[in-house]
């Protein structure tokens, strides 16, 4: 399995994905849900690394991770905090974990969230959630 995630540039299509997503700030909670085709990329990388890049609803994701593979589940995972003190300070921390299974040579699902918290002068948490079908390219 592991080196059918990076094999021919390590590209997999989004075929659909099924997700919702939670925005929390001091105006209060918005949920929303769906499923969208054909949303976009992820990539894997031979050392261990990728990223992804998709659009739902209108929001973009864009971010880089680490993978593992153990038997026949792939785990995708980041946790980062940025800190900045100029201008009023901010704080970011983001919270990435996703595993799944591969079904076959070409396709896998994997499901998790991307979870982001931001304080800057006010706080707000945005959380997506999803379960993908992907696609070897």
């Amino acid at each position: 399995m592991e080196r059918s995630l990076y094999k021919k540039e390590g590209t997999w299509s989004i075929t659909s994905v099924s997700w919702q997503k939670v925005l929390q700030d001091t105006s209060g909670q918005s949920v929303s849900q769906g499923t969208t085709a054909n949303a976009g990329t992820f990539m894997f990388d031979k050392d261990g690394s990728g990223s992804y890049n998709f659009t739902v609803d209108g929001t973009i994701y864009n971010e880089t991770f680490a993978w593992s593979v153990n038997n026949t589940t792939v785990s995708i995972t980041k946790v980062s905090q940025n800190v900045d003190f100029t201008g009023g300070g901010s704080i970011e921390q983001i919270a990435i974990s996703f595993s799944g299974d591969q079904k076959d040579k070409k396709n896998f699902e994997i499901q998790g969230s991307d979870s982001r918290q931001y304080a800057s002068g006010s706080i707000s948490q945005k959380v997506f959630t999803g379960t993908f079908s992907l696609t070897k390219q």
